[in-house]
């Protein structure tokens, strides 16, 4: 009961600072120029604007990465081939001692 009670003080000892240090900054809050905004807008237009005239972007093909993955699957695929090939191998070895 009594750990309770310490919590909500502390609760509203909180929320009581929180709104005091709101009332003191909502003038300063108010009194930010929209200029401000209209920069950040421009930094990132720029910089959007940058990327896409960048040479990375410029020879981005979906052929070379689909070309990529089919080769990678290739490699893959013949990994798997060498493996049973290997396990055929050693199983016809051993039917043929045992016979």
């Amino acid at each position: 009961m009594i750990i309770e009670q310490i919590f909500f003080f502390f609760l509203l000892i909180s929320f009581l600072a929180i709104a005091v240090l709101f009332c003191k900054k909502i003038p300063q809050l108010c009194s930010i120029d929209a200029s401000i905004y209209e920069k950040r807008e421009n930094f990132f237009k720029k910089k959007l604007l940058d990327l896409k005239n960048s040479s990375l972007v410029s020879e981005f093909s979906w052929v070379n990465i689909y070309q990529r993955i089919l080769s990678r699957t290739r490699v893959l695929i013949l990994r798997f081939e060498k493996r049973i090939a290997d396990h055929l191998y050693n199983i016809r070895k051993s039917n043929s001692k045992d016979n």
